[in-house]
């Protein structure tokens, strides 16, 4: 039958519905019992069901109540809680005398086909997902945007698949001999090196130092080295404005003092145009402090994509005052989710992540500190593939320096410092090279080899005084 409308679309969805078994009442009430009774199902369908693939509205109601409870405690609500909950939320009367009905039915329901509601139930996502998209995809045919509706033919189809089937070890043998090499996107001239030349993508490195101790500037020049190498970076402003932080950059890029900026335009578009001439750019964007979750990112990141802005690397200013997916009762869970989701995001788009975090008060004017100091979440530096310590005392703050410390490192060798020139007026960052020419691991190996060769020289005199005494 050739479809010629919208109309005749929904009307052929309706009669698929209407025809298919799998949609009925009986079995979407079933599949809500199971749901609530059954904890591990439950937690593998709610990552696909939706409210609206249900046709009862108490049904769908129900629903709601269970992932509202389940996203905020991580918990499937019992049947007593889901009472509570209607009748604390529900104020119609006969909405609230519908519902504890409803629920009364799946308490004493006698469930006798748990398996096939179970085997089934990803095949009626499926298909409720498919009626749902096809009306919306009526419109698309309308406008004639058929690739709208080939994609939401194609989504529904693998809605609740799993994409990759794993590493089958006898099997993939060449896959496995294949050699893998990172793609690093270097973030500071001679500390590359020792960190295995930057982050690469699904890694996530943080920035620790005290409250003033500079995190923020050290995530703008990193980002800035990524935009002179041409890359499109992506920079998430949680505390500060976008212009704010556009200036800094503006202050990095040209070496002028930040108080100056406004007073040397020509500087900055001639240093702009190089970047842009190397391929590279910078998207800045600010969220409300508290109000961004690594959702929140993620949606961006795609809306840039959909604009034909695919970024190498991404800045997150900073993660301690993100928001989490769910709600804890301590801070110290909220912030290991938080830095736990990140890190999933980086390797779910493949992109580089750099994050600062707070140290705790024992950092303030420290010299030197190692990851004790890490406020509030231990679970932050379990998680991160790099961390490095930014240490600033008073004096180093007057004399424009500071203590880079390598605290966690899975590319390489850490518990490591490398001294740096930190000025805060310009953002000007780099490895101060002054006074130890052979600095971090090439210092290391080398002041261990002289040592070795003292040692030697040190014995070899010691035997020939002991020979000549003998003789």
């Amino acid at each position: 039958m050739e479809i010629n409308n919208s109309n005749e679309i929904k009307s052929t969805i309706i009669n698929i519905k209407d025809n298919n078994v799998l949609l009925d009442d009986k079995f979407q009430t079933r599949l809500i019992k199971l749901i609530i009774e059954d904890e591990r199902f439950s937690e593998q369908i709610l990552e696909i069901l939706k409210p609206e693939y249900f046709d009862s509205i108490f049904t769908k109601i129900i629903l709601t109540y269970i992932i509202e409870y389940y996203t905020k405690y991580n918990l499937i609500p019992e049947y007593d809680t889901i009472n509570n909950l209607i009748n604390e939320k529900e104020s119609d009367l006969i909405v609230k005398e519908k519902l504890i009905d409803l629920l009364h039915l799946l308490k004493e329901l006698n469930v006798t086909d748990k398996q096939y509601v179970k085997d089934i139930s990803i095949d009626f996502c499926r298909k409720q997902s498919l009626k749902k998209g096809l009306l919306e995809a009526a419109e698309s045919w309308e406008k004639g945007d058929y690739e709208h509706i080939q994609k939401i033919i194609t989504d529904s189809i693998k809605l609740g698949e799993i994409k990759d089937s794993g590493h089958n070890y006898l099997e993939d043998l060449e896959k496995r001999l294949i050699r893998q090499f990172r793609k690093p996107v270097p973030c500071l001239d001679r500390l590359d090196e020792q960190i295995g030349g930057g982050l690469s993508g699904g890694e996530l490195g943080v920035v620790l130092s005290p409250t003033g101790g500079g995190k923020s500037m050290m995530l703008v020049k990193f980002a800035s080295t990524a935009i002179q190498l041409g890359k499109k970076v992506v920079y998430y402003s949680l505390e500060l404005a976008e212009r704010v932080i556009g200036n800094r950059f503006d202050a990095c890029l040209t070496d002028i003092n930040l108080k100056n900026i406004l007073d040397n335009p020509d500087a900055i578009r001639e240093r702009l145009e190089e970047i842009r001439q190397v391929g590279g750019n910078l998207i800045i964007k600010e969220f409300p402090t508290g109000s961004a979750t690594v959702n929140t990112i993620r949606n961006h990141i795609k809306t840039l994509e959909r604009e034909n802005f695919i970024p190498d690397e991404i800045f997150v200013d900073y993660a301690d005052i993100m928001k989490p997916t769910s709600t804890y009762v301590e801070k110290r869970h909220s912030l290991t989710q938080i830095y736990e989701t990140l890190r999933a995001l980086s390797m779910e788009l493949n992109i580089p992540i750099w994050t600062a975090s707070q140290a705790g008060r024992t950092a303030i004017n420290s010299a030197r500190f190692d990851l004790s100091v890490i406020s509030e979440s231990l679970g932050k530096a379990q998680t991160a593939d790099v961390i490095l310590g930014l240490a600033r005392t008073d004096e180093n703050k007057r004399e424009k320096k500071a203590q880079l410390i390598v605290l966690k490192n899975r590319n390489g060798n850490d518990g490591f410092e490398l001294p740096l020139l930190f000025d805060t007026s310009k953002v000007f960052i780099a490895i101060d090279n002054s006074n130890n020419p052979s600095y971090g691991l090439e210092g290391i190996a080398n002041h261990a080899q002289m040592i070795e060769q003292k040692v030697i020289q040190s014995i070899d005199s010691q035997l020939s005084g002991e020979d000549f005494e003998e003789n």
